[in-house]
């Protein structure tokens, strides 16, 4: 059996009573973690994301330098993050760090916990856990201002030129976000259960699944959004060039998140409550049959094709198709089922992670969108109290865990699912609790 040998050098920070540099078993070099101390201070080095993460790589290089070891040699990289906001800067110095071929095999954790930070682990987790990486959003549109000393051919001519800019930054978010959500397969390497005979390699090892919060599962969301509508919008891109901005707004469809122009973006919110007014008309100037409580309910083909249009979950093209509800409803009971199961996950996830007040602002907006919720000409915290409200009577009168079979037994979702398309089919808002459990009472889901 192979012995254990610990690896000790005074190039890299000196370790805790508790653990080694690193440890050497069977042909294998399984390296502790490294942050961006100076060894001869044991201080974190001044500057960026990125300066920290060039010495803690410095500092892991010197580790395997004295164990036998080099960089070219590393099979896998675990990688742990305050914020994937960072996660680009951070992969500057990783790039340069292992600039040759092949790379090895790399896992990303936003842990959440500055260690350099004096906050309490739960307010600097919160935040990090509720709100995806900013590279899921569209980046920062900058206009020129008109001179009017300059002339008109300039000025569109600056104009094409940051329009651009921002859909170069765009495509490089989805780049980043890729990188994020590959990164995501498995948290930590853990050495194998069972050594390996004498003479023979070390078995891979074991990978742990990376914990699920709201900001990776919006993450993987928001990018798988994106890549399937990469492919026609760059084309578009590259045929239309500096004119991209005026035909994405007769095409929104085909663009990804993180390329939708402030005005495309408007123009999309205002168009989805209009319909969604629309489809509550609609509703309210049919005859329902009446419940046994008294009062008119919508079929479920009904309630399924409003949540449908309301969320424009279906193009607004099958509006203007003489298509019974039945047909509609037929044809998107799916992704309305799959959107209902997301909004009580992600309400689910948005409680672990600290509830509404852990959201940014734009990401409120998101999620009252999501939910059907009108967001034009409102203020922020108005939507953070609306969010807030839809978010408490989701969850039902005993909160998210409140069912004795426990918060995912079938029981439990399927209740809080009925509250969810109640709150979705409502056709008014703010509602209270009674009203709400009325509504669900009638309708069928």
């Amino acid at each position: 059996m192979s012995k254990i040998e610990s690896v000790l050098t005074d190039k890299a920070p000196k370790p805790l009573p508790q653990f080694s540099q690193a440890i050497k078993y069977n042909g294998l070099v399984y390296c502790s973690g490294n942050i961006g101390l100076d060894p001869a201070t044991f201080v974190a080095v001044e500057g960026t994301v990125k300066d920290r993460t060039r010495q803690a790589l410095k500092n892991l290089e010197a580790v395997l330098e004295a164990s036998g070891s080099s960089k070219r040699n590393v099979l896998k990289v675990n990688i742990f993050i305050t914020t994937m906001d960072d996660f680009a800067t951070m992969n500057e110095a990783y790039d340069e760090f292992f600039s040759f071929e092949p790379k090895p095999q790399i896992s990303g954790v936003p842990h959440g916990l500055d260690l350099f930070d004096l906050r309490s682990p739960a307010q600097a987790t919160s935040p990090t856990a509720a709100n995806p990486p900013a590279s899921t959003r569209p980046p920062p549109l900058s206009l020129p201002a008109r001179d009017p000393a300059a002339s008109t051919f300039s000025h569109l001519f600056a104009t094409g030129k940051a329009y651009l800019t921002f859909y170069k930054t765009g495509f490089k978010q989805i780049y980043t976000n890729t990188r994020l959500v590959w990164s995501l397969g498995s948290a930590s390497g853990i050495p194998p259960d069972t050594p390996a005979p004498a003479g023979q390699p070390a078995e891979p090892p074991t990978l742990r699944p990376a914990a699920t919060t709201r900001s990776t599962e919006l993450l993987k969301r928001r990018w798988l959004h994106d890549v399937r509508r990469l492919p026609l919008f760059a084309l578009m891109f590259v045929i239309c060039g500096e004119f991209t901005p005026l035909v994405v707004l007769a095409l929104p469809g085909v663009v990804p998140l993180t390329c939708r122009i402030p005005r495309q973006t408007e123009k999309l919110r205002r168009a989805t409550e209009a319909r969604r007014r629309a489809s509550s008309a609609r509703i309210q100037g049919k005859t329902h049959r009446t419940g046994a409580s008294g009062g008119p309910v919508p079929s479920r083909a009904e309630v399924t094709a409003h949540v449908a249009r309301s969320l424009n979950l279906i193009s607004p093209l099958w509006d203007r198709l003489p298509l019974p509800d039945g047909l509609v409803s037929l044809l998107a009971s799916r992704r309305v089922r799959a959107h209902v199961a997301y909004l009580d996950r992600d309400g689910h996830l948005l409680s672990q992670a600290g509830g509404v007040p852990a959201l940014e602002d734009d990401e409120v907006a998101l999620a009252c969108e999501d939910r059907g919720l009108p967001v034009v000409d409102r203020s922020a915290a108005a939507l953070r109290e609306s969010l807030g409200r839809w978010a408490a009577l989701a969850s039902g009168p005993d909160g998210v865990g409140g069912n004795a079979g426990g918060p995912w037994s079938p029981a439990a979702v399927a209740r809080r699912e009925t509250l969810v398309v109640s709150l979705l089919a409502a056709q008014k808002w703010p509602l209270e609790r009674q009203e709400l459990e009325a509504l669900a009472s009638k309708i069928e889901w």
